[in-house]
């Protein structure tokens, strides 16, 4: 069937071992040889040196998937190439890539570029500060960025004519191979540096005058931002795809724009309320008030309370504030401050004593003082929980917010207010 007397050492000569090698012995010598001979350490050398490498380094992987196979190995050593051909399944010509075997070694895919990724480019984030008053009329605000463009004339390619990089041949990435140690290679890829990872290079004469081979322009942008009374601070407005142009990017990066509202003199927000102080003095608060309020669109409204207002006391003027997400119409919360008088003289004292006796409560027995028992009292200022200012976080709107919608005007007619 076989010819017994056949040549069984070619391959043995190809990888530089002898026949009785071990299969260890083997697997250092290809790796030796590997790393001497792949096409991706060949950068810079002729073309028809490259080939001869090319050639070589398939002759030592085929050489080296026989002999690395013990059953291949076995047929080899007793009948040569003609035991091996003889196998259905194995053919010379269908081996496979021999580049793709290298990789399997190591772990990684060297002799062949891995599946594109997209490429994307970095999203830029700009934070946009607006006022209350802008929020609550639901204002359209222009704002003004400096972008870099693409470039018309040159469609953003930075020249009229691309040729492969020579570092990477047009790959854009570059491999590392750093011996370890005996018999131990690491291997890793990086971006070029070249190319910037784009794998095409512009020669210098055929770079485009406009951009000068960059591919972009700078440019001023107008943007219209539609504000709304459910925006809140910390909002994220997102313009896909409208970040610095990048040439050397599949997708553009994001434009992202941040919502800052400023603190207002007058309101503090607290969702989708606005708390308002209000100083009040002492007889107002005894006998009933009726005050002007300025909105944050600076429309005025009045207000009457005539019933008696007591210290940490909150009325609300309602659906004068902003929104939420369901478009709930917030309140105007007033939270008075009572100012007292710094003194009173003794007439007055013994007068006000008189007019408000019948509202002392106290009917206990009045305890007899004892100057023994005196202690002393010092002013205090009693610290006041503040409303809570922070926004909700983690408010993400994907497109731009309603269109304007015209805030309702204000007749100058009382609004009755309901305490809370």
């Amino acid at each position: 069937m076989f010819q017994q007397n056949i040549n069984n050492k070619e391959l043995y000569e190809i990888l530089g071992v002898s026949n009785d090698a071990s299969s260890n012995d083997i697997k250092k010598a290809y790796r030796k040889l590997a790393m001497k001979y792949h096409p991706d350490r060949l950068s810079g050398k002729m073309e028809e040196e490259k080939k001869k490498c090319e050639d070589k380094f398939k002759k030592i992987s085929a050489a080296y998937d026989i002999l690395s196979d013990e059953q291949k190995k076995q047929k080899y050593d007793q009948f040569g190439m003609d035991g091996i051909n003889a196998e259905p399944s194995f053919n010379m010509g269908n081996m496979g890539n021999p580049f793709d075997m290298f990789g399997n070694i190591f772990n990684q895919h060297m002799g062949q570029q891995q599946r594109r990724q997209i490429k994307r480019g970095k999203d830029r984030i700009e934070i946009i500060h607006v006022s209350l008053q802008e929020i609550y009329t639901e204002s359209d605000k222009i704002i003004e960025l400096n972008r870099n463009k693409k470039c018309i004339d040159c469609d953003g390619k930075g020249g009229l004519e691309q040729i492969v990089c020579s570092i990477c041949e047009g790959k854009g990435i570059i491999l590392k191979i750093q011996q370890m140690g005996p018999g131990f290679i690491s291997q890793s890829q990086q971006p070029c540096h070249k190319c910037l990872q784009s794998g095409k290079i512009i020669p210098e004469s055929k770079k485009c005058n406009t951009c000068k081979g960059n591919g972009y322009i700078d440019s001023q942008q107008k943007l219209k931002l539609k504000l709304s009374k459910t925006s809140v601070n910390g909002e994220k407005i997102i313009l896909p795809e409208k970040s610095h142009y990048n040439p050397h990017v599949d997708v553009q990066g994001n434009l992202i724009i941040v919502l800052n509202i400023q603190k207002h003199n007058d309101y503090t927000i607290e969702d989708y309320h606005l708390i308002k102080k209000e100083k009040i003095t002492l007889l107002e608060a005894l006998c009933g008030v009726k005050k002007v309020i300025v909105l944050p669109d600076n429309t005025i409204c009045w207000y009457k309370i005539n019933q008696v207002i007591k210290p940490n006391h909150t009325f609300c003027i309602p659906n004068k504030g902003l929104k939420d997400k369901n478009n709930n119409v917030g309140n105007i919360i007033l939270d008075f401050d009572i100012i007292f008088p710094d003194s009173i003289d003794n007439d007055r004292k013994v007068y006000i004593s008189k007019l408000l006796k019948k509202y002392n409560t106290d009917t206990e027995q009045p305890i007899e003082y004892n100057e023994n028992n005196e202690v002393p009292v010092i002013p205090w200022i009693r610290k006041k929980r503040p409303y809570e200012t922070n926004y909700p976080k983690q408010n993400q709107r994907h497109r731009p917010p309603p269109e304007f919608m015209p805030d309702e005007e204000t007749d100058g007619n009382p609004i009755e207010c309901n305490q809370q």
